[in-house]
């Protein structure tokens, strides 16, 4: 019989890394809007008044932020799909039923759409407006503004998918198997 154990420590583990990526994400940025709070001398030296949220989002700390959140999310779909493979071969060899490998497909397509559609397109128009008030934007910059938006929102809700497959996954590993005379 096939043990679950592994499969289960492998998902477990890209589940943690992916609430981990994202916890670290938004801590970026709000760990920025603190920082500025909290040390004065640090705003003054960045030219961000206390307070004024247009010109942290417009600052060089904060577009610095961003840069680095597009590098942390590069690297880490790269990583997701060497981790997507290693939890297919350890799926195909340890899961005792094949019902947990379909929802594993499934987030590895989803790691794919993220890696090689929504960040890069994420980035370029992130790059775009980087220096774009979000307060007046020019006309010509509103759209891209809202696409932006759109583009994060659908990476989010794939995202998210990507770990309800994974969790799923897990259920699928770890349920047992009716008896034979059961099915």
């Amino acid at each position: 019989m096939k043990s679950p154990a592994c499969l289960t420590l492998v998902l477990g583990f890209w589940v943690g890394a992916s609430a981990m990526i994202w916890f670290t994400a938004i801590a970026s940025f709000s760990g920025i809007e603190e920082a500025l709070s909290i040390n004065e001398p640090l705003g003054q030296r960045a030219n961000v008044p206390p307070g004024d949220k247009e010109a942290l989002r417009k600052s060089s700390i904060f577009v610095f932020a961003g840069e680095l959140n597009r590098l942390l999310f590069r690297h880490f779909n790269r990583a997701q799909l060497v981790v997507a493979a290693a939890a297919l071969l350890v799926g195909v060899f340890a899961a005792p039923r094949p019902s947990a490998i379909a929802p594993i497909i499934l987030a590895a397509l989803c790691v794919l759409a993220l890696t090689f559609y929504l960040a890069p397109a994420i980035t370029d128009l992130g790059r775009q407006l980087d220096f774009v008030s979000r307060a007046s934007p020019p006309a010509a910059e509103l759209a891209k503004f809202e696409r932006l938006d759109l583009l994060h929102d659908v990476y989010k809700y794939v995202e998210a998918g990507k770990c309800l497959l994974l969790i799923a996954a897990c259920f699928f590993a770890l349920r047992k198997p009716r008896p034979a005379s059961e099915a």
